[in-house]
């Protein structure tokens, strides 16, 4: 199994929104063997506004999509203390794919009656590790 790993960056990385890379890599992961990999840095000064709606790829227990902060951007516990993203009302992260694996990213949704920082799918295996959602 290979790993495809792309990075998330406000400049020079592979992409700049989780959105952009989510469409862009969208792809059938069983059919090529591959796991792929969004490495998030946190070098946006006030987070990053941002929302994705992950769905339309084919996974597997084995080919699956991992979102996480990159090696020592993750916020360790601390609200605010690495990568995160946010914006005002509506979904920030939506999960519509089987498979998919959130690590230490924080998502922020900024009020509104409709706020929410994730929403997963019961039908819709993922696993979430060290991640803080926010409602402000």
């Amino acid at each position: 199994m290979a790993e495809v790993i792309k990075t998330l960056r406000s400049s020079g990385g592979d992409y700049s929104s989780i959105a952009t890379w989510e469409s862009s890599e969208q792809t059938d992961l069983v059919a090529a063997g591959d796991t792929h990999v969004l490495e998030c840095y946190n070098d946006w000064p006030g987070g990053l506004e941002d929302s994705v709606t992950v769905a339309g790829w084919t996974t597997d227990a084995t080919n699956f999509i991992t979102i996480r902060a990159a090696a020592g951007e993750g916020h360790g516990g601390v609200v605010g203390a690495g990568f995160w993203m946010f914006g005002s009302t509506g979904i920030r992260i939506q999960n519509d794919q089987e498979y998919t694996v959130f690590q230490d990213i924080e998502s922020v949704c900024n009020g509104g009656s409709t706020a929410n920082a994730f929403m997963l799918h019961r039908d819709k295996p993922a696993t979430v590790e060290r991640c803080i959602g926010r409602i402000t």
